[in-house]
């Protein structure tokens, strides 16, 4: 079984699709939060790892808020 035919997107879905793949944090917003929580930390060494995580999980969970609070309300339909 095949299924069903994959449906053309339609071009807010498109552009939706782009801006959410475009407002991951890159690599250097990482980089750059990861050496703020360093710097507030004391500098300490050997710790690098901890920090670039650190700094990845608060940037997605702060792009997930922000999807999140972006999204429409609930459609209710009439019944």
């Amino acid at each position: 079984m095949h299924g069903l035919p994959r449906l053309p997107r339609k071009p807010l879905e498109e552009a939706v699709l782009r801006e959410r793949a475009m407002d991951k944090p890159t690599e250097e917003q990482i980089r750059q939060r990861a050496h703020e929580l360093w710097e507030q930390a004391g500098r300490p060494e050997g710790r690098e790892a901890e920090f670039w995580h650190q700094a990845a999980r608060e940037l997605h969970e702060k792009e997930e808020l922000r999807d999140k609070t972006n999204e429409p309300p609930p459609t209710i339909l009439p019944g």
